[in-house]
């Protein structure tokens, strides 16, 4: 009679214990639900072409891109913010990418990059975001007009008239 109390016991024990897994498992009831989703989601890219004035912000995207497989049109969701000393090494980089790929599926990509942290840019794929693909927000303007600037020159001449970095590129969009 004990014997099977204690084996009654334990098949309680295992399903209310097991319970509680599977119902911190379903999305954002518990945290292993988020280490779920960050393992699904999350990719960790290191940033190779890390000098701006060397490799441009096509560097950055190149490195992306060979990880992931990059759409072939970008747009924004919100900005794209690069910070960069008076050497052209990026510091930080934050902006929120989307595309189609080549199934006609939209694929977002959320690119946050902190060089005093990791070496690594952290890119969470196929969240949710304002996918309406106007063409005010596509990123080809910023890298033609990137291609256009001598943004070195213009470092350096501030960096000699004490206005000392971080630099920052900031772009929202056509406007």
């Amino acid at each position: 009679t004990l014997f099977r109390m204690e084996i009654i016991f334990f098949i309680l024990v295992t399903l209310y214990s097991g319970g509680h897994v599977i119902y911190s498992a379903i999305p954002y009831n518990g945290a292993l639900s988020w280490k779920i989703d960050e393992w699904l989601r999350k990719k960790e890219i290191k940033l190779v072409h890390n000098n701006f004035f060397k490799d441009g912000v096509e560097g950055v995207l190149l490195d992306l891109d060979e990880a992931m497989d990059l759409p072939d049109e970008l747009y924004i969701v919100n900005k794209y913010q690069m910070t960069f000393d008076e050497n052209g090494t990026i510091q930080n980089i934050y902006t929120f990418l989307y595309g189609k790929d080549e199934k006609g599926e939209t694929k977002t990509y959320l690119v946050d990059y902190n060089a005093e942290k990791n070496e690594k840019m952290s890119v969470w794929v196929d969240g949710t975001a304002n996918t309406n693909y106007d063409g005010n927000m596509r990123l080809a303007p910023m890298l033609t007009i990137l291609e256009q600037a001598n943004c070195k020159r213009a470092v350096t001449e501030w960096a000699q008239n004490n206005k000392q970095g971080p630099y920052e590129i900031l772009y929202r969009g056509s406007r």
